[in-house]
């Protein structure tokens, strides 16, 4: 991830989304684009991804260690109390 700079000014990609992110594919029905990133600019809010906010160690972890193995994670899935 890099920060944007255009005719308007910078704007700070990295402190919104991290210094690294991974796309979540969804096992089935509507791509929504959601992500797994960081954030280091202090809002605290996302789009529907999952966020890691500043402990890079997972997305790290994930990094050096499983470059191709998927992660099997669920996003806007049906819940039941336990």
């Amino acid at each position: 991830m890099h920060d944007i700079t255009d005719s308007q000014g910078t704007w700070d990609v990295v402190g919104a989304y991290g210094p690294i992110r991974a796309r979540l594919n969804p096992m089935s029905g509507k791509d929504d684009g959601d992500y797994f990133h960081g954030q280091s600019n202090g809002h605290g809010y996302t789009h529907g991804c999952l966020c890691y906010g500043t402990d890079t160690r997972f997305a790290e972890y994930m990094w050096n260690n499983m470059p191709h193995a998927p992660l099997p994670a669920a996003i806007d899935v049906p819940t039941d109390q336990p």
